[in-house]
């Protein structure tokens, strides 16, 4: 390979890492824009700001949690499960997400284990 060659993948590499960085940086903010907007009630903003912070880190299943647990306080129990399963299908042992989808069941009625998928 020639000089000019690895250069460019040198750069190629850096770039991409920058662009992650970027995206996590990004989710951050939104997720911690999301909370505060969720604590003052403002939970349309919060569903906004933490659906951004999803788009920029898809893979981050506490993004869902948090995310369900606004929908859950808003009365949004459907959208609020959708999100604690998102959020187990991506890490299988996030017991939060599967006590608070336990919590949803409750509440629409469906505490029989096996009719609300807990089991």
């Amino acid at each position: 390979m020639s000089c000019i060659t690895n250069n460019i993948i040198a750069i190629t590499f850096i770039t991409k890492e920058h662009f992650m960085k970027i995206d996590s940086d990004k989710a951050l903010f939104y997720s911690n824009r999301g909370s505060e907007y969720a604590s003052n009630g403002e939970y349309d903003k919060a569903i906004k700001a933490l659906s951004s912070a999803i788009k920029h880190e898809p893979k981050d299943s506490n993004l869902y949690v948090v995310r369900g647990h606004i929908f859950s306080d808003k009365g949004e129990i459907e959208k609020a499960i959708m999100d604690y399963n998102q959020a187990i299908m991506l890490e299988p042992d996030n017991n939060e997400a599967f006590y608070l989808r336990g919590k949803e069941y409750i509440k629409k009625g469906e505490a029989d284990i096996e009719e609300s998928g807990l089991k």
